[in-house]
């Protein structure tokens, strides 16, 4: 179980690495309109060009969507 943590806080760190690298621009669009805007579309190659973190990202995504997306709202 504590292997599993350490893996989702790698992942959410990874996670998050991604979007402040690929998506800044974006995500400061959302802080700035928020609550009008709350949401950010991520294209998934965007996601696959990340080296290979987010080849494992993308692989994790399509494995298990519901746990990708709960870890990517992390905080």
């Amino acid at each position: 179980m504590e292997k599993e943590q350490g893996h989702d806080a790698d992942r959410t760190a990874d996670w998050s690495r991604l979007l402040k690298t690929r998506y800044k621009k974006e995500l400061g669009e959302i802080s700035r309109e928020y609550p009008h805007k709350r949401s950010l579309l991520i294209d998934y190659r965007d996601i696959e060009r990340f080296g290979k973190v987010g080849i494992s990202l993308a692989d994790q995504t399509l494995e298990n969507p519901v746990k990708f997306l709960r870890m990517s709202t992390m905080r």
